[in-house]
């Protein structure tokens, strides 16, 4: 451990090249309908989730992705996908294609994203 007085660091120039551990985690939330199988919601969400993790640039691709539910609306119950990136700028990317293709499959799927009234 380095102590360093903040009038150092204050006055000092300090360039950072990389950062020790940046992945991070993010959390996307979706409603889905009261007429949902909540347990195949979960199974088909994950496995979207998981595909964009391993072809999508900016994915951990060995992260289990998982979801939360987290409460109930008037309209939906709600959750977060939790999703794993490498760095925070791939949050953008990879919240872009998961929305994308949970969109596409739960209309395979016959889920419905509820939106509020």
């Amino acid at each position: 451990m380095a102590v360093v007085p903040n009038k150092t660091i204050a006055s000092s120039i300090i360039t950072t090249y990389a950062q020790p551990f940046a992945e991070c985690s993010i959390s996307i939330p979706i409603g889905v309908s009261y007429e949902s199988d909540l347990d195949h919601v979960e199974k088909v969400t994950c496995m979207v989730a998981k595909e964009i993790l391993q072809e999508t640039e900016g994915g951990v691709k060995n992260f289990e992705p998982f979801i939360r539910y987290g409460g109930f609306t008037g309209t939906s119950i709600n959750f977060n996908v939790i999703l794993r990136i490498k760095v925070v700028t791939d949050q953008q990317l990879i919240c872009h294609e998961f929305i994308k293709r949970i969109y596409a499959r739960y209309k395979q799927e016959g889920i419905i994203i509820q939106l509020p009234k």
